[in-house]
């Protein structure tokens, strides 16, 4: 029968930001014992080993560096030789990381305007973000896929329908390299008159 969870373990931070969290490990046995360690959560990292005296407690030190902003839920297990083990329920929640910077973008009312934002893929894979865009009168490509080692650069247009000034955004996320966004600035102008 599956053992209960030694507890659940809450944890908020920021996206990209690295945050250390500390578990006991406890050894039951009459016997020292080396513990594997394993995880199902992503962008975690700590000894794959812990070794743990006769009958006592030692402390385990994950680090926690998640690279986009969310909820994940997972567990972390502590494996002995003989077949036992113990784990914990672990909870992120984690924050936007802050922005890269803020653009400005400002037009007159039924006129387009765009901006290039580059970005850089420092993997030896190809990379695709997903594009989330927020903000009336924003248009762009709902992906942006750059080669291994490349840069290049997103653009994004402003064609806004009313006069106004407002805020927008846009997130560039992908798993593996994480979640980057920049605030916008918009300004829409009326048309001079005729």
């Amino acid at each position: 029968e599956e053992p209960l969870a030694e507890g659940h373990t809450a944890i908020a931070c920021k996206a990209r930001e690295k945050v250390k969290h500390v578990f006991e490990v406890r050894n039951y046995s009459p016997a020292a014992q080396t513990f594997e360690v394993e995880s199902d959560m992503l962008n975690v990292q700590g000894p794959s080993r812990v070794a743990i005296g006769a009958r006592a407690v030692a402390p385990y030190e994950l680090e926690i560096s998640p690279q986009s902003g969310g909820t994940y839920t997972g567990s972390l297990t502590f494996k002995a030789p003989s077949g036992e083990y113990m784990w914990y329920t672990m909870e992120l929640t984690v924050s936007a990381p802050a922005e890269e910077d803020t653009i400005e973008l400002r037009t007159v009312v039924r006129q387009a305007v765009s901006v290039e934002i580059t970005l850089s893929n420092p993997l030896d894979e190809e990379l695709q973000f997903d594009v989330l865009i927020r903000g009336e009168g924003l248009l762009g490509d709902p992906l942006f896929a750059l080669a291994p080692r490349e840069t290049g650069a997103y653009t994004l247009f402003y064609s806004p329908l009313v006069a106004q000034e407002h805020a927008g955004s846009v997130a560039f996320i992908n798993a593996r390299a994480g979640e980057f966004w920049y605030r916008l600035q918009l300004a829409a102008e009326a048309p001079p008159a005729v």
